[in-house]
């Protein structure tokens, strides 16, 4: 499985162009989201195509019907046409392409997964937030509030929050399991704290 895995991420590599917007095909827009992409459920694999600077494709089987759109959780990038897209997408790429992701479920948003992901044990949000790009774009203005002036967006349906970046900028880490704001792919060594 490994070494199919292997050809299938280095044909998509090789075959990504600009015309390619966006190969990820696990989850349809209008059909049901299949079950191992549940709020909390881990998934995992190689990333085969990045698409923005805070969207890209996890490969959890050999095909484009198995490549699972991601929406980072943590992070807003510029939108792609705008100043600065060009340079989150390239920093994005330089952080996870053709590299192993982690990643915790949260929301579905049209046909892709917001998702917290880690590559090589590190958070990719905190990976694009120490890169230096400037975060903008369509969802950050409401993201970037003051925290008092808004009632913790971050979080998810659940009460959990999306991404340790934003429990971090909400003043609420670590959390511990049971309190508010806690979610299970928040807790990267499984201990009960979480965002340490």
């Amino acid at each position: 499985m490994r070494v199919l895995l292997g050809l299938v991420l280095g044909f998509g590599l090789s075959c990504a162009a600009p015309a390619l917007a966006d190969p990820c095909e696990a989850v349809s827009e209008d059909g049901p989201l299949p079950g191992y992409l549940s709020f909390g459920a881990r998934f995992a694999g190689p990333v085969t195509f990045v698409i923005d600077g805070d969207s890209f494709c996890v490969a959890v089987g050999p095909g484009h019907d198995q490549w699972v759109e991601v929406r980072l959780a943590g992070f807003f990038a510029p939108e792609s046409g705008g100043p600065g897209g060009a340079r989150a997408k390239a920093a994005l790429e330089r952080a996870v392409l053709g590299k192993d992701a982690v990643c915790h479920a949260n929301l579905r948003s049209y046909d892709r997964i917001v998702a917290e992901c880690t590559v090589g044990g590190r958070s990719v949000s905190d990976l694009m937030l120490a890169s230096g790009v400037k975060q903008g774009g369509n969802g950050f203005s409401q993201a970037a509030a003051p925290i008092g002036r808004q009632p913790r967006p971050a979080a998810a349906e659940s009460g959990a929050f999306r991404s340790c970046a934003a429990a971090r900028a909400a003043g609420a880490a670590p959390i511990r399991r049971g309190e508010p704001g806690y979610g299970p792919w928040l807790d990267r060594d499984g201990d009960g704290i979480a965002c340490e």
